[in-house]
Protein backbone atom coordinates (compact mmCIF):
# COMPACT_ATOMS: atom_id res chain seq x y z
CA UNK A 1 0.00 0.00 0.00
CA UNK A 2 1.45 3.23 -1.18
CA UNK A 3 1.78 6.00 1.63
CA UNK A 4 -0.40 9.30 0.87
CA UNK A 5 2.27 12.37 -0.43
CA UNK A 6 2.61 14.73 2.82
CA UNK A 7 1.01 18.26 2.82
CA UNK A 8 2.30 21.42 3.43
CA UNK A 9 0.97 22.55 7.00
CA UNK A 10 2.40 26.01 6.34
CA UNK A 11 2.47 29.07 4.03
CA UNK A 12 0.52 29.74 1.14
CA UNK A 13 0.25 26.43 -0.75
CA UNK A 14 -0.49 24.80 2.86
CA UNK A 15 -2.40 21.85 2.42
CA UNK A 16 -0.74 20.96 -1.08
CA UNK A 17 1.67 18.23 -1.88
CA UNK A 18 4.67 19.00 -3.35
CA UNK A 19 3.67 17.87 -6.77
CA UNK A 20 0.71 20.10 -6.77
CA UNK A 21 3.19 23.48 -5.96
CA UNK A 22 4.74 25.71 -8.58
CA UNK A 23 8.02 24.40 -9.35
CA UNK A 24 9.71 27.78 -8.46
CA UNK A 25 7.90 27.40 -4.88
CA UNK A 26 9.67 23.91 -4.49
CA UNK A 27 12.60 25.04 -5.76
CA UNK A 28 12.74 27.38 -2.93
CA UNK A 29 11.22 25.35 -0.50
CA UNK A 30 14.67 23.07 -0.94
CA UNK A 31 17.04 25.40 -0.39
CA UNK A 32 15.53 27.53 2.41
CA UNK A 33 16.33 27.50 6.42
CA UNK A 34 13.00 29.46 7.24
CA UNK A 35 11.56 25.91 6.65
CA UNK A 36 11.33 22.97 8.36
CA UNK A 37 14.50 20.24 7.72
CA UNK A 38 12.20 17.49 6.94
CA UNK A 39 10.31 19.74 4.34
CA UNK A 40 13.65 20.94 2.95
CA UNK A 41 15.05 17.46 2.27
CA UNK A 42 11.57 16.31 0.87
CA UNK A 43 11.63 19.03 -2.02
CA UNK A 44 15.30 18.03 -2.30
CA UNK A 45 14.00 14.57 -2.90
CA UNK A 46 11.33 15.62 -5.28
CA UNK A 47 13.57 17.70 -7.08
CA UNK A 48 16.41 14.29 -7.75
CA UNK A 49 18.80 16.89 -5.77
CA UNK A 50 21.32 15.36 -2.84
CA UNK A 51 20.16 15.67 0.58
CA UNK A 52 21.91 18.29 2.09
CA UNK A 53 24.43 17.75 4.82
CA UNK A 54 22.96 20.46 7.95
CA UNK A 55 26.64 20.27 9.75
CA UNK A 56 27.72 22.96 11.38
CA UNK A 57 27.98 26.86 10.03
CA UNK A 58 31.36 27.80 8.86
CA UNK A 59 32.53 30.23 12.07
CA UNK A 60 32.80 34.22 10.98
CA UNK A 61 36.13 33.89 10.49
CA UNK A 62 35.91 30.84 7.76
CA UNK A 63 32.91 32.87 6.10
CA UNK A 64 34.50 36.47 5.95
CA UNK A 65 37.51 34.51 3.82
CA UNK A 66 34.98 31.67 2.10
CA UNK A 67 32.33 34.17 0.93
CA UNK A 68 34.08 36.76 -0.93
CA UNK A 69 36.02 34.18 -2.87
CA UNK A 70 33.02 32.01 -3.51
CA UNK A 71 31.27 35.61 -5.20
CA UNK A 72 34.08 36.86 -6.88
CA UNK A 73 34.28 33.40 -8.55
CA UNK A 74 30.75 33.29 -9.56
CA UNK A 75 31.10 37.48 -10.40
CA UNK A 76 33.97 36.32 -12.97
CA UNK A 77 32.24 33.36 -14.11
CA UNK A 78 29.00 35.91 -14.53
CA UNK A 79 31.01 38.59 -16.22
CA UNK A 80 32.39 36.05 -18.95
CA UNK A 81 29.02 34.59 -19.70
CA UNK A 82 27.46 38.04 -20.26
CA UNK A 83 30.35 39.76 -22.74
CA UNK A 84 29.15 42.01 -24.68
CA UNK A 85 25.26 42.28 -23.17
CA UNK A 86 24.97 45.38 -21.54
CA UNK A 87 21.97 44.93 -20.23
CA UNK A 88 22.66 40.95 -18.66
CA UNK A 89 26.74 42.48 -17.36
CA UNK A 90 24.17 45.64 -15.20
CA UNK A 91 21.84 42.81 -13.88
CA UNK A 92 25.61 40.89 -12.95
CA UNK A 93 26.57 43.97 -11.62
CA UNK A 94 23.34 44.94 -9.69
CA UNK A 95 23.62 41.46 -7.81
CA UNK A 96 27.40 41.48 -7.25
CA UNK A 97 26.75 44.86 -5.27
CA UNK A 98 23.67 43.21 -3.40
CA UNK A 99 25.79 40.09 -2.56
CA UNK A 100 28.71 41.82 -1.38
CA UNK A 101 26.13 43.48 1.18
CA UNK A 102 24.50 40.09 2.39
CA UNK A 103 28.78 38.59 2.52
CA UNK A 104 29.32 41.81 4.69
CA UNK A 105 26.10 41.53 7.03
CA UNK A 106 26.21 37.70 7.81
CA UNK A 107 30.37 37.90 8.51
CA UNK A 108 30.15 41.24 10.17
CA UNK A 109 33.29 42.45 8.34
CA UNK A 110 33.34 45.03 5.62
CA UNK A 111 33.88 43.89 1.82
CA UNK A 112 37.53 43.78 0.75
CA UNK A 113 38.58 46.44 -2.09
CA UNK A 114 39.20 45.29 -5.20
CA UNK A 115 42.95 45.64 -4.91
CA UNK A 116 42.46 43.60 -1.67
CA UNK A 117 41.08 40.78 -3.36
CA UNK A 118 43.61 41.45 -6.12
CA UNK A 119 46.34 41.08 -3.69
CA UNK A 120 45.09 38.15 -1.79
CA UNK A 121 44.13 36.35 -5.33
CA UNK A 122 47.40 36.64 -6.57
CA UNK A 123 48.83 35.20 -3.31
CA UNK A 124 46.52 32.20 -3.25
CA UNK A 125 47.74 31.73 -7.18
CA UNK A 126 51.44 31.83 -6.05
CA UNK A 127 50.97 29.44 -3.09
CA UNK A 128 49.20 27.41 -5.21
CA UNK A 129 51.88 27.18 -8.11
CA UNK A 130 54.39 26.44 -5.54
CA UNK A 131 52.59 23.61 -4.25
CA UNK A 132 52.09 22.29 -7.55
CA UNK A 133 56.06 22.62 -7.96
CA UNK A 134 56.67 21.02 -5.14
CA UNK A 135 54.61 17.99 -5.77
CA UNK A 136 56.43 17.27 -9.30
Amino acid sequence: MTRPAPRLSFGKHQGETLAECPPDYVVWLAGSDQVPSVWRELARKHLGLDPVDDGPEPSAESAAVLFPRLLFDWYDLMRREFAGDAAGLGVVDRGFAHLKRICAKVTGRRWPTDQEFAAARAELEREEQERRAGAK
